[in-house]
C-alpha cells in the first residue's frame, strides 16, 4: 500500500488527553505537549509526535493516550517493536481504549510475529468497523489465514473487505488472488481424486469457454454428458458453447435440444429459458422469444441478463415504460452490464427523456472502454503466459 494512504490513517487516529490530564502543575505542558504531538501527527511529522509523546510520558508514564499515540507515530516510523510495547500499555492502562487492539495486532504483525498478532487482529478487524485502518488489518488478516488454508475465516474476511471497501484496488486485487487460489486448488483435488470424471470434462469446458475456444469446449461437454447424461449445467453449457461456435441452422437446432434436455432435469432453470429466448429472437420469432425471457425472470427475478433480454422485446413491442422498469433493475443488479445500459439508454429516448438517455449512453461507453481494455491485458496474458519461474510461492497454478 502506498504511503500516503497510511499516512491519512494516521491523521485520523488522534487519541483524546481528555480525563488523562495529570494534577501536578505540570498539567499545562502536558496539555500542550499532547496539542503539538496530535498536530504532528496530523502533518504527518511523525518524529516530532513521537517526541513530543516521549517527553509527556517522562511527565507521567500513566498516561494512556500518550502511550496509544506514541504506537501510532512509532508504526507510521517503521519502528514496529516500540509501537508494539506503546500500544500494549496503552491497553495496560486502558482496555477500553477503542481500536488499540487493531493497532497492536498490526504491530505484530509489521515486527514479523505473525502468529503472535492474530487475536489482535481478528478481534480488532471485527470491531472497528469505522476504522481507517481497518483495510491493512484485514489484508493482514486474510494473509494469515490463507498461509494457514483456513479458507472459511478467510472468505468472510475478503467478504467483510468487499462490502466496507467495495472500489479500493487493494482489496480487489485481494479478493481475485484468494479466489483464484482457491479455485485452482479446487480443481487440482478434482484432477487428483477424480481424473476421469464428468465434472472435470465439465470445468475443463468451462475454462475453455473462458478464454473463448468454444470448439474445444463442446468436445468437453459432450464428453461430460457422456459419461454422465443427467449432469446437470452440462447441457445448457453445451448448448451455449455451440451457438458461439457453429451459429448455423443444424448449430441452433442441436443447441435447442441440448437446452429442453436441461430443463427436463431442472425446469426452473433460468438461464436455459433465457438461451431458448435467445433463439426464438435470432428466428424473428418475438412472442415467443418474450414468453420465454418472462418465463426466465419470473423464475429469476434477479436474473440480469434475463431482465435485459425481456426489456429488449418489450421495446421492440414499444412498449418503453415496462422496459425502463425493468432495464432500470438489471442496472442496479448488474451496475457493470453495458448492454443494460445501452437498452436503457434506448427507451429513455423514445420517452422523450433524453438527459436520462444521455447519461446511460456516457456509462455504456465507459464500460466498454472499460471491457475493452481488461480484454487487451488478457489476450496479452494469453500470449505471454507467466511461467512458473515467475511465480512466487503458492502461486502456481
Amino acid at each position: 500500500m502506498r504511503k500516503a494512504a497510511w499516512t491519512v490513517a494516521g491523521a485520523l487516529l488522534v487519541v483524546s488527553l481528555q480525563g488523562q490530564t495529570p494534577s501536578s502543575s505540570s498539567g499545562d505542558s502536558v496539555q500542550e505537549r499532547f496539542r503539538r504531538g496530535q498536530q504532528a501527527l496530523t502533518d504527518h511529522r511523525y518524529d516530532v509526535a513521537a517526541r513530543e509523546f516521549e517527553a509527556i510520558l517522562n511527565v507521567d508514564p500513566r498516561i494512556a493516550g500518550a502511550h496509544a499515540n506514541l504506537g501510532v507515530a512509532r508504526y507510521l516510523l517503521a519502528d514496529y517493536e516500540v509501537a508494539v510495547a506503546a500500544f500494549r500499555r496503552a491497553l495496560e492502562l486502558d482496555p477500553s481504549m477503542q481500536n488499540a487492539e487493531l493497532y497492536l495486532g498490526l504491530s505484530l504483525a509489521r515486527a514479523g510475529k505473525m502468529e503472535e498478532a492474530l487475536p489482535s487482529l481478528s478481534k480488532g478487524f471485527w470491531n472497528a468497523s469505522d476504522d481507517p485502518w481497518r483495510l491493512q488489518a484485514g489484508v493482514l488478516l486474510s494473509e494469515l489465514y490463507a498461509t494457514r488454508q483456513e479458507d472459511d475465516k478467510l472468505l468472510k474476511v475478503v467478504r467483510a473487505l468487499k462490502l466496507a471497501f467495495p472500489k479500493d484496488p487493494n482489496v480487489l486485487y485481494l479478493a481475485y488472488r484468494i479466489y483464484s487460489d482457491m479455485g485452482s486448488r479446487a480443481i487440482a483435488d478434482l484432477v487428483r481424486e477424480a481424473p476421469n470424471s464428468a465434472r472435470l470434462h465439465q470445468v475443463t469446458g468451462e475454462l475453455l469457454v473462458s478464454e473463448g475456444d468454444f470448439p474445444r469446449a463442446v468436445l468437453r461437454f459432450r464428453k461430460a454428458l457422456e459419461i454422465e447424461p443427467g449432469l446437470s449445467g452440462a447441457n445448457r453449457a453445451l448448448a451455449v458453447a455451440i451457438l458461439n461456435s457453429s451459429p448455423d441452422d443444424a448449430g441452433i437446432r442441436e443447441a435447442e435440444r441440448a437446452l429442453e434436455s436441461e430443463l427436463a432435469l431442472n425446469p426452473r432453470d433460468a438461464e436455459a429459458q433465457y438461451q431458448l429466448g435467445e433463439i426464438a429472437w435470432r428466428r424473428g420469432d418475438e412472442a415467443g422469444a418474450l414468453q420465454r425471457y418472462s418465463t426466465a425472470v419470473e423464475l429469476e427475478p434477479r436474473f440480469a441478463e434475463g431482465l435485459v433480454a425481456l426489456g429488449k422485446a418489450l421495446i421492440a413491442k414499444s412498449e418503453y415504460d415496462r422496459a425502463t422498469q425493468l432495464l432500470s433493475q438489471a442496472v442496479q443488479i448488474d451496475p457493470n452490464n453495458e448492454v443494460a445500459h445501452y437498452r436503457l439508454a434506448q427507451a429513455y429516448r423514445q420517452l422523450g427523456r433524453t438527459d436520462e438517455a444521455a447519461e446511460e449512453l456516457e456509462e455504456f461507453r465507459r464500460i466498454r472502454e472499460a471491457s475493452e481494455a481488461l480484454g487487451a491485458i488478457y489476450r496479452q496474458v494469453q500470449r505471454n503466459p507467466v511461467s512458473g519461474g515467475d511465480l512466487g510461492e503458492g502461486d502456481a497454478r
